[in-house]
């Protein structure tokens, strides 16, 4: 957790990794991991990082969906250094989730 001086504290709730199972083009793992930030980002003092919302930001990656450019195999998240899970992250009533580490990665 880091202190920002005032009553207001930052949590890094963001450690996640994703894997996908067919080879997906840079492009794609690029645009996952930004939809995840920008997730994360819009978030305000107090708001839980939903694990629905984070699927969100995967899933609207897709262009098509009767063709979907990858298959998500698994997802995890929680506070940096902490045990990553399939739940939402708690955040404290005065704090706000950053982006920690966020990791897509490809299976072949």
């Amino acid at each position: 957790m880091i202190d920002c001086g005032s009553s207001l504290k930052r949590t890094s709730a963001a450690l996640l990794s994703l894997e996908t199972d067919i080879a997906a083009i840079d492009a794609i793992l690029d645009k996952i991991k930004s939809n995840i930030e920008d997730y994360i980002e819009g978030l305000d003092i107090g708001v839980d990082v939903s694990y629905t919302g984070i699927l969100t930001g995967v899933t609207s990656a897709i262009t098509n969906p009767r063709q979907p450019s990858f298959s998500l195999v698994s997802l995890t998240l929680g506070e940096t250094g902490e045990t990553q899970g399939t739940t939402d992250v708690d955040i404290d009533w005065d704090a706000v989730a950053s982006v920690g580490t966020v990791s897509v990665t490809e299976v072949t």
